[in-house]
């Protein structure tokens, strides 16, 4: 999603999610073409609450094993992530709110049994990573 800085004065010029496939043993790193986006919600004054939506073309035709990949999300400063849902295949990941440390460690608990999972966090400014593995 790209926010027009002329509009919004807390975006960012440079503002493109991203999902990146990280290199392991059996992957090669890549990108994830992005196919569509979309932004529902509602302004009430000040304040928003919108849903965004990525799609991202990734088949197991691509590839059948589980891989391992990094989402990154530009939102504007002032922004707070409240949920994130991820979508494998018929697999819905629901993210729930938790303390840092437990959080790693039940995203790192979830690769090493190769279950789905994500693992969201703000990393500078506007900008949000999401770890998954599906």
């Amino acid at each position: 999603m790209i926010f027009n800085p002329n509009w919004y004065e807390n975006s960012r010029p440079d503002g493109v999610a991203v999902l990146e496939i990280i290199a392991t043993g059996e992957h090669r790193p890549g990108f994830v073409p992005l196919t569509r986006t979309t932004l529902e919600g509602q302004v009430a004054g000040p304040l928003a609450d919108f849903t965004l939506t990525h799609t991202f073309r990734f088949t197991k035709e691509m590839n059948p094993h589980v891989i391992e990949a990094l989402y990154r999300f530009p939102l504007p400063g002032d922004a707070a992530v409240t949920a994130v849902d991820v979508t494998f295949g018929e697999v819905t990941i629901h993210s729930l709110l938790k303390a840092r440390k437990e959080a790693e460690t039940d995203y790192e608990n979830a690769k090493k049994e190769n279950k789905a999972a994500a693992l969201v966090t703000r990393v500078c400014g506007g900008t949000f990573e999401a770890n998954l593995v599906g």
